[in-house]
């Protein structure tokens, strides 16, 4: 997912600090927070949680607590949906399931 790497991008330029990083971080910051809420709703995969973490971080490198705290909800909520909580069920899912849950 590109918006993986626009965050990646985004709290690299953010930890650097040089010169006109911030207006750097903030585009890839908005590009990626825009694609990952244009297809959250209907489907969650492994990227969802993967992005709002990435969201979560970078929000807390910006000091904004409460931003950060809504992205880690959302990004907890999806793992539980794709039942990444590790419930101990995981030996009587057949290989073909556990696949099919990181590929959605």
């Amino acid at each position: 997912m590109k918006a993986i790497f626009d965050l990646v991008f985004a709290i690299g330029a953010q930890i650097r600090g040089i010169g006109n990083d911030s207006n750097i971080t903030t585009s890839y910051f908005l590009r990626a927070r825009a694609a990952a809420f244009k297809g959250m709703l209907m489907s969650q995969t492994l990227d969802t949680v993967r992005v709002f973490t990435l969201l979560a971080f970078y929000t807390l490198g910006a000091c904004n607590r409460n931003a950060a705290s809504m992205f880690l909800g959302i990004a907890a909520k999806a793992a539980v949906i794709l039942n990444l909580n590790g419930t101990g069920n995981d030996d009587k899912l057949s290989e073909e399931e556990v696949c099919a849950r990181f590929t959605r």
